[in-house]
């Protein structure tokens, strides 16, 4: 009867006999058996360590990878992403919004008192009363403010965040992203400075038919200022203008998400008009209206028309004039004729 090595091997070196009796046989089997056993769980072990270890590794590649991917995607779109452990008043940053504000994990021990100290001072009392009414709803939050860095330029920074909170309903952390937004404020600046300097109107209106922005130009067209029209709805400003085609135009617009071109004829609150062509664009904010005033264009057609309306009475005067002369020739001539045959 064989068993298993290491059995044979400890039965050898206790001189053992082989021939034992039928009962130390089956003992003796038992534990060649166990043995065997023994053999195919570790073998199987050992192949579970090997996969797990294969398999952890390759886990811990993908995930190396894809921290490396979000990190070089952080550093393209210029977002960090942030954590407030509210208790311990403790912020940790990823690296990418350390680079963003020129620090170090090692020269900058970031708390929530800290970083407001970083926010441009025109902005602290809106930022701090932004997150606070955050934790108060304990909803999402959205704002922008400015930083001013080591270097002193100005950073615009959009800042996103919801708030955790524990089983009681209390607010225990905020999770958040920051991004470096200057670039887009820099060309919207560059846009703006452009608009205003457009002898035509430039108007951006809200859903809510509210006046986003104007230009110098749609003031000036509108008899009034931008200061007066920026925040006010066009039917706060212009009573009635609900009423009439341009507004049907522009809710056409903002509902169907369609352009519209027209020249208008507009009644001003002191009753005088004016004429423009308006082009309504949708944009993701309302609409767009470029305006140019074609008042003069109008009036000196209106003028043309009815010039051409006095020639054309004129004329048939004149028609009329010379009809009637060759008459009285007619008639002169025909008296002539009876007078010399008297």
């Amino acid at each position: 009867m064989s068993y298993h090595k290491l059995l044979e091997r400890q039965l050898s070196r206790y001189l053992v006999s082989p021939l034992l009796t039928e009962e130390y046989q089956k003992l003796f089997q038992a534990v060649s058996d166990a043995y065997v056993h023994f053999d195919e769980d570790h073998v199987l072990i050992e192949r579970s360590l090997e996969l797990s270890s294969k398999e952890l590794t390759a886990n811990n590649n993908k995930l190396r990878k894809a921290s490396q991917e979000l990190l070089k995607a952080q550093q393209m779109a210029h977002i960090g992403n942030w954590e407030w452990d509210i208790p311990g008043n403790t912020i940790v940053w990823s690296d990418e919004l350390y680079r963003m504000f020129g620090k170090t994990p090692q020269n900058y021990p970031s708390t929530y008192e800290l970083y407001v100290e970083m926010m441009h001072p025109d902005d602290r009392e809106m930022a701090q009363k932004a997150i606070q009414k955050a934790l108060e709803d304990k909803k999402p939050f959205q704002f922008e403010h400015r930083v001013e860095l080591s270097d002193r330029a100005i950073a615009y920074i959009l800042q996103l965040g919801e708030v955790e909170c524990d089983t009681g309903g209390a607010p225990i952390r905020i999770h958040g992203a920051a991004q470096d937004i200057t670039d887009r404020k820099k060309a919207e600046e560059r846009l703006k400075t452009t608009l205003d300097s457009m002898p035509q109107g430039c108007q951006l209106i809200d859903f809510h038919y509210r006046y986003l922005y104007v230009n110098d130009a749609v003031a000036k067209q509108g008899k009034t200022t931008k200061e007066e029209l920026v925040g006010a709805t066009m039917m706060e400003k212009y009573p009635g203008i609900e009423n009439t085609d341009m507004f049907s135009h522009l809710r056409d617009c903002m509902e169907k998400r369609i352009r519209r071109t027209m020249d208008n004829e507009f009644t001003f609150p002191d009753g005088s008009r004016g004429w423009f062509y308006l082009r309504i664009e949708p944009v993701p904010e309302g609409a767009f209206i470029f305006s140019e005033d074609i008042t003069e264009i109008r009036k000196a057609e209106q003028e043309s028309r009815a010039r051409a309306r006095e020639l054309e009475r004129m004329n048939a005067v004149m028609v009329g004039r010379e009809l009637r002369m060759i008459e009285l020739k007619k008639e002169i001539a025909a008296l002539q004729k009876k007078l010399e045959q008297f």
